[in-house]
This record gives C-alpha cells, structure tokens and sequence, in this order.
C-alpha cells in the first residue's frame, strides 16, 4: 500500500503564504497518490 497525502488549503491561501504559481484550474485534493503531481511545503 503506497501512502496518500491530502491538499486541503484553498487556492488564495496558497499564493498569500508561498507566492508560487499554480496551475489552472486549481482544486483542493483530498487523496493523491505518489504519482500525482503536488507542491510540498513545510
């Protein structure tokens, strides 16, 4: 069993905190997989 991760911030959220360009259409994501594409941050 791979491990999933979740991206539940919303879309403004994340450009005020890290003012990275995101793709469009943005959307929250609740169960992505290893092979997703996702923007990790601490």
């Amino acid at each position: 069993m791979c491990a999933r991760y979740t991206l539940t911030k919303k879309e403004k959220d994340l450009l005020k905190a890290y003012q990275v360009k995101l793709p469009s259409p943005f959307e929250p994501n609740y169960n992505l997989s290893p092979t997703q594409e996702m923007y990790p941050c601490r």
